[in-house]
């Protein structure tokens, strides 16, 4: 299924109406988590902010050995807007999906978002970012806009 077809679909799932503009792009919020999502080139991007870079620099090393490994990201990676200084997850996808795999891939990508943003708050207390992140209650995180 191409891409604005699965965005439709997985917003009626939600019970709401999601399309992809005319830049092609639309965003929808999980709780107060905004994923937004952009077609480019045939690639759906998903990109989520997962908190201030301000005063992080001694963060930089183990974000940059978590993205370049994928660990703890689902498979996303983990970056920085130097226009906002703040922290950001991205995933592409590319190529055929059907609407099962699409909304697992975003489900993940919202846990993996989270993760971080937890270990962002919690910075102080070791391992936090080491550890893999919290895939109970998965369902649940899509019924929630």
């Amino acid at each position: 299924m191409d891409f604005p077809s699965l965005i439709k679909e997985f917003g009626d799932k939600l019970g709401a109406s999601l399309s992809l503009s005319e830049h092609g792009t639309c965003s929808v919020l999980f709780d107060e988590d905004e994923v937004v999502f952009e077609l480019r080139d045939g690639r759906l991007f998903m990109t989520i902010d997962i908190g201030s870079a301000d005063g992080r620099d001694e963060d930089y090393p183990r974000f940059l050995a978590h993205a370049a490994a994928a660990a703890n990201t689902g498979f996303s990676c983990l970056g920085i807007d130097p226009e906002r200084n703040v922290f950001t997850l991205t995933h592409i996808l590319e190529g055929d999906m059907d609407e099962s795999g699409f909304e697992q891939t975003v489900t993940i990508f919202v846990c993996a978002a989270r993760h971080w943003m937890d270990y962002l708050v919690t910075r102080p207390r070791e391992g936090v970012a080491d550890k893999p992140f919290d895939m109970q209650g998965l369902p649940d995180i899509l019924i929630r806009i």
